[in-house]
């Protein structure tokens, strides 16, 4: 595929994701655009603070807008409709027991798409965009590598939760503001949840075999998981006596503190592995693209390989031993 029409295809999925959005407000629509401005607001130091991050190398701008696509339209909308099915899958077979009061059923289907659907798939929607990257620097396609490391997987994903939760709180300021009040930390919740998931994307960059790459991602996959879980039992459950992680409940007020002190340390990591390279972040001041930002990306390139060949495991192979191990990852 072509890359115009490569990138008509993303556009595509976006505007018809946007649709669906847009259609399932209804009549809320208006509250809708205004819970977009007022849930941007807390968001803007974080997009701010990434953009300046960004030089290791700096990425094309299409690749913003697909995180930002990506996290706002696509995948709400996917989250959605599977958390629909689950409602409506567990809400059915607990009709066909008998065994539970009707009224109960609406509430177990609900419990079942808070606790169970919407840790699954949200976690998994926002490493996706990672992983692909991660794919593609594996496959060793021109230029991909510069997309694949620690900074590039956090900084994608980042940018994927943060959109991610800026459209959920719009959607509920549209159907709620008493409940959107509690809600304008939400979009570095969920960032939060995912901090596992997507650093375990980026190290994975730096083992040599899939399988131990496949180990990794799973392990971060469950915490992510795991994390977004335990938040949502609190929330449904939390004030009953079935609470398991009260502790949880201060991810509100926390999560913009860590999601910045793990943004800071992941960057200087990359920043200090690329100057073993002989290359260091961007000039803030720089035309785009230029060619310090090839050279930055040529030693990303060369950053990931020599990690490659200091791993423990290939130092004790054979030469003919470690090319097949290298190539396997």
């Amino acid at each position: 595929m072509t890359v115009w029409k490569r990138e008509w295809l993303w556009w595509v999925i976006f505007v018809l994701a946007g649709w669906v959005i847009w259609r399932d407000a209804g009549g809320h629509s208006g509250e809708l655009l205004k819970g977009l401005g007022f849930s941007l607001l807390p968001l803007l130091p974080a997009l701010l603070m990434l953009w300046w991050m960004d030089r290791l190398p700096p990425l094309a701008a299409r690749y913003w807008i697909r995180a930002v696509g990506w996290g706002l339209l696509v995948g709400p909308v996917v989250a959605s409709k599977m958390h629909l099915v689950a409602m409506v899958v567990v809400g059915d077979k607990i009709a066909e027991t008998g065994e539970f009061d009707p009224s109960l059923e609406s509430t177990f289907a609900e419990l079942a798409s808070s606790l169970l659907s919407a840790p699954v798939w949200e976690e998994s929607l926002k490493a996706i965009l990672p992983v692909m990257f991660l794919v593609r620097s594996s496959s060793g396609r021109r230029g991909a590598t510069a997309l694949a490391g620690p900074w590039p997987a956090l900084l994608f994903g980042s940018l994927v939760a943060l959109s991610f939760g800026f459209i959920e709180n719009a959607i509920h300021y549209a159907r709620n503001v008493s409940d959107w009040e509690g809600r304008r930390l939400f979009a570095y919740l969920h960032v939060l949840f995912a901090l596992p998931l997507l650093l375990a994307v980026g190290y994975a960059a730096f083992l040599p075999t899939l399988s131990r790459r496949l180990a990794l991602i799973l392990l971060g996959w469950i915490l992510s998981v795991a994390l977004h879980g335990l938040w949502n039992w609190e929330a449904r459950l939390g004030a009953t006596s079935y609470s398991v992680a009260p502790w949880i409940k201060q991810a509100v007020i926390l999560s913009p503190f860590i999601c910045v002190a793990v943004w800071v340390a992941v960057y200087l990591d990359d920043c200090r592995r690329l100057r073993r390279e002989g290359m260091g972040p961007i000039p803030l001041a720089r035309p785009f693209p230029t060619s310090r930002s090839e050279s930055v990306a040529a030693s990303r390139e060369q950053m990931l390989r020599h990690a490659l060949e200091e791993d423990p495991l290939l130092t004790k192979l054979p030469q003919s031993a470690e090319v097949s191990v290298t190539a396997a990852g």
